[in-house]
Order: structure tokens, then sequence, then C-alpha cells
């Protein structure tokens, strides 16, 4: 039987050579209006800058995404705002109407490009928004995320892992939701967590090659990475 810290070895060694990309990030904030009635966001400019990038604690989106990656995955980035909308052509009966979460998110961009924010130096973009926004196809959420443009809403502004899980999308394409409780794709909260080795590898952070094959049956005792 192989032993299992060989196995741990295997895993904790399966960082690979292959090339570092850097993501730029644009991360605009705002609130809106509906009839003089603000709508609002809940969190600072320098609440979210510390979530995406500079939690003194090591706690960042930017971190996390580093630390999972083994460091083949760096994320920088600038935060802008809060930018305000008045929204009342976009409300039905004094609520913003669903879906109209992504016009708002396009005047509070229009805003920062009057004062100078250049889109154009940036290849992934978030929009925090206030709650209240969150409607797709009905139903409320905590995030939205299209991935053909690299774009994602957020409406948690509170909650590492609601950027974490959405940025997700769009790293791994077309990934859906993950089933492992421990992996950030599988639901969103406020405290960030690492990818597994399953989305690990998928995102080849983690070289298949240095993977141990177990061939006896038997019973192995694997720590988590965090652990070894």
């Amino acid at each position: 039987m192989k032993p299992a810290w060989t196995l741990l070895l295997a895993l904790t060694l399966a960082a690979s050579a292959l090339a570092q990309t850097t993501s730029k990030t644009l991360v605009i904030i705002g609130d809106y209006s509906i009839n003089g009635t603000t709508f609002p966001l809940g969190c600072t400019l320098g609440q979210v800058t510390n979530t995406m990038f500079t939690d003194p604690n090591g706690f960042s989106v930017k971190e996390t995404y580093k630390e999972a990656s083994y460091g083949k995955y760096l994320r920088t980035g600038d935060t802008y705002g809060p930018y305000h909308v008045v929204a009342d052509d976009l409300a039905v009966n004094g609520q913003l109407e669903c879906g109209q979460y992504v016009t708002i998110a396009n005047r509070m961009l229009a805003q920062a490009a009057a004062q100078g924010v250049d889109k154009k130096k940036y290849n992934r973009f978030i929009y925090v928004l206030p709650f209240t926004a969150g409607c797709v196809n009905g139903i409320g959420v905590l995030g939205n995320t299209d991935i053909s443009s690299n774009t994602s809403w957020i409406f948690a502004c509170e909650e590492g892992m609601t950027y974490e899980h959405e940025i997700g999308h769009t790293v791994l394409m077309n990934a859906d939701h993950s089933i492992d409780d421990a992996d950030p794709m599988n639901s969103q909260n406020a405290t960030v967590r690492l990818f597994n080795a399953a989305g690990t590898l998928a995102l080849n952070w983690m070289d298949p090659a240095g993977l141990a094959s177990l061939t006896h049956d038997g019973a192995y005792n694997v720590a988590p990475l965090e652990y070894t």
C-alpha cells in the first residue's frame, strides 16, 4: 500500500512550471435611486478594495487566487466609485425591474469614463451593486457573470467568496457549480476558499505529472493541502 505521505507529498509538489498569467480587473461600485429613494450599497470603496486586493490578513480574492494557483494566476486591478445612478426609468412599481442591473452598471461605467477611467486597460470587469439590484430571470441572486465579456455583477458586497465564485466562472469558463462544500464554486458566502484539486487541475495550475497513482486497495488518510 502506498503510504499516505507519498500522496500528500505528490500533491504538494504538483505545482508545475506553467506560464504565469496576470489578469487586470476593473472594479466599479455604486448605488441607485428610484423616485428619490436611494437603495444603498452597504460597503465603502475601501472595504471592496480590501476584499478584492488588499486585505491585511491575506484573505483577499487576489491572494486566494495566487495561493490556489501556486503563484501562476496573479490578479491586479483598481476600484472606483461610488457612483450614483438615477434609475426611475428602470423601475416597475417603485422597484428595479429584473435584469436592469446591467444598465445601471453601464451608467456607472460611463461616469467612471467621464473621470478618465479607461476600460481598455483591463481584461476583467466587476460591478458591485446593492443587494436589491440582484435579479436574474425573476430570481434574486448574490451575483451573476457573463463569461463572454469577462464581466461579473456582485450584489453581496461584503461577501468575499461571492466575488471569488463569480470570477471563477470566467476563469473556469464553462464550469458549473461544484458539489464540493470546500470549493468556492459550490456556493457563495463570506469566507474565501481555495479551489479543490479537480478545479486546480482543470485550470492547469497543478501538473498532473506530479500526482501519485494509487495501484493497491487500502485506507488512505489525506490531509487538506493547507495542513501539509
